[in-house]
């Protein structure tokens, strides 16, 4: 039996949890209980059976508190998931108190009745999506029966008369004020990510106005599911079933079928399975004919991403969980605004983002931002340089063994290492390199062995006055964890060296990092997104 401790939540809930965390409660024999708890409600798994009690809460999307509107919203979700689910939910049984107990009473009526249970009978665990999804047991043929359930599902779906979606002012307020709860409730990424993504969702919005009124006229919006997570799909060996559909908000319910289908396609980017999700996402366009779905579904994916990262950070301050609990779910959300971030400015092929340029202008600096705010690692020619050569990361060599370090020779080696490296960071479908660049021939062959996988390469050259450089230089002298070995007697040599990226007109774009840091940051992600939106590749920003 698994016992919880609610705090931060209406009166009553406590008791609740208790009553259900309690084996002895049920009409049927149960050995143990597991309590799940969401933003929203409390699950209890009993034996062969699950009890479902709604949380006496009210959010901006949500309204379960009183034990009307509870008792009708039970009845609901029963009768909208009969559609994908039809063998699963048995009814809604009333909780009464009776001689100063709880307990559950398929009669009950009258003003003993504290609450209601949806009652379920319980799908095995290990059929389950995300459950399979942890174990690695995820194929491409178990993705298509998901798809042809979902494709038969929209094709049957009338469209909705009565959505956000209908209206592209209303989409536009359902998708900023969800951004607004998320930063509201968070405080785990950059705020420099939260302002890119609101830049994004405005920009993409106004921009794609056409195309949006469009899919209304065209009838993409329909009734979905709503919540279309990997938790919610069953993978049994008879049947694909997908249940907990929205019943709280028809108008989060009522969407363009590209945003229902780009919750479970984010989920499974989230899940590091990008190829399961480009998978599910083909599937589901052609069977329905859809040729527009790829142009706005990255977007969805964005707008999905921050809607599970406001509802872990709602499920974190709304709990007495442990530290650890609460942490856990503070870093999941972190996780999935770094994800809506990388939709926005990348969409969903793997890419190398490379920040480079002369020595002093701030790469390592800028560099280390960027993978705060996306998730991703970051590959240092610095680093490779002096493990390739077997030296302490933080001792500059003398002269002779620079000379060596620095020959082109060995930073061929270096470059085709970072190369290398690139390619093993693909479950991150991602990655940040920190690195000079100056030489054509060393970019010419970034470009061409990351394309022969499919991988973009996006460059971010630095620039920054001559003064603030050589201030920078002339610091690493005092600088004990400085990696790099270039200092300001390397300076004119180094610049010798450096071959503007003329030739990289379409995949550039440039900042001057002359300002504060968290201004170049976001110089930097305000001209991703510039490329991001451009409907066709022009010249370097």
């Amino acid at each position: 039996m698994l016992g919880m401790s609610l705090k931060a939540v209406p009166a009553g809930v406590q008791e609740i949890a208790d009553f259900l965390a309690d084996p002895a409660s049920y009409p049927h024999p149960v050995k143990s209980v597991v309590l799940v708890e969401t933003h929203a409600s409390i699950v209890s798994l009993a034996g062969q059976l699950v009890y479902k009690v709604k949380k006496p809460v009210n959010y901006d999307f949500l309204d379960y508190s009183t034990p009307g509107k509870r008792r009708y919203f039970c009845e609901r979700e029963i009768e909208l998931n009969s559609v994908l689910c039809p063998d699963v939910y048995l009814g809604v049984v009333p909780v009464v108190r009776r001689g100063g107990r709880l307990k559950f009473d398929p009669s009950g009526v009258g003003d003993d009745v504290v609450d209601y249970a949806v009652h379920m009978r319980r799908l095995e665990e290990a059929h389950f999506l995300s459950s399979r999804l942890e174990r690695g047991d995820v194929e491409e043929s178990d993705i298509q029966r998901v798809a042809n359930v979902l494709v038969a599902f929209y094709k049957r779906q009338p469209c909705s008369s009565d959505s956000p979606g209908r209206n592209l002012e209303s989409l536009r307020a359902t998708v900023l004020d969800n951004l607004q709860r998320c930063v509201e409730a968070t405080d785990v990424s950059p705020d420099s990510s939260y302002r890119a993504l609101r830049d994004y969702a405005e920009r993409f919005l106004a921009t794609r106005s056409a195309l949006l009124q469009r899919r209304i006229e065209q009838g993409w919006v329909r009734n979905c599911h709503g919540d279309l997570r990997p938790e919610h799909v069953h993978l049994g060996p008879d049947r694909v079933r997908i249940y907990d559909c929205i019943e709280f908000n028809e108008a989060l319910r009522a969407i363009d079928v590209a945003a229902d289908v780009a919750f479970l396609s984010m989920e499974l980017a989230f899940a590091k399975r990008w190829t399961l999700s480009t998978f599910l996402l083909a599937q589901i366009a052609e069977g329905l004919r859809d040729h527009d779905m790829p142009k706005l579904v990255d977007f969805y994916h964005c707008y999905r991403a921050l809607v599970r990262a406001k509802v872990l950070m709602l499920l974190a301050a709304g709990t007495n969980s442990v530290d650890e609990a609460r942490g856990h779910h503070q870093a999941r959300a972190c996780k999935y605004v770094q994800l809506a971030l990388r939709f926005a400015l990348f969409g969903s092929l793997p890419i190398a983002l490379v920040v480079m340029g002369p020595v002093g202008s701030g790469k390592s600096t800028l560099a280390a931002a960027l993978r705060d705010a996306l998730g991703w690692p970051v590959l240092s020619s610095d680093r490779v340089r002096k493990g390739l050569a077997g030296l302490p990361l933080h001792e500059r060599p003398d002269a002779a063994i620079r000379q060596e370090l620095y020959s082109e020779s060995f930073s061929r080696r270096v470059y085709r290492r970072l190369t290398e490296m690139v390619r093993e960071s693909s479950e991150h479908h991602g990655a940040v390199i920190d690195a000079t660049f100056g030489r054509r021939a060393d970019r010419d062959e970034l470009n061409s062995a990351l394309a022969g996988f499919n991988w973009r390469v996006q460059y971010i050259e630095l620039t920054a006055p001559e003064d603030l450089i050589s201030g920078r230089l002339r610091a690493r002298e005092q600088d004990s964890c400085c990696i790099s070995d270039a200092r300001l007697d390397d300076l004119e040599h180094l610049r010798a060296q450096y071959d503007p990226p003329l030739e990289l007109s379409n995949q550039l774009i440039r900042v001057d990092s002359g300002g504060i840091g968290a201004k170049t940051v976001e110089i930097a992600l305000t001209r991703l997104i510039d490329r991001s939106l451009r409907n066709d590749e022009g010249e370097a920003v």
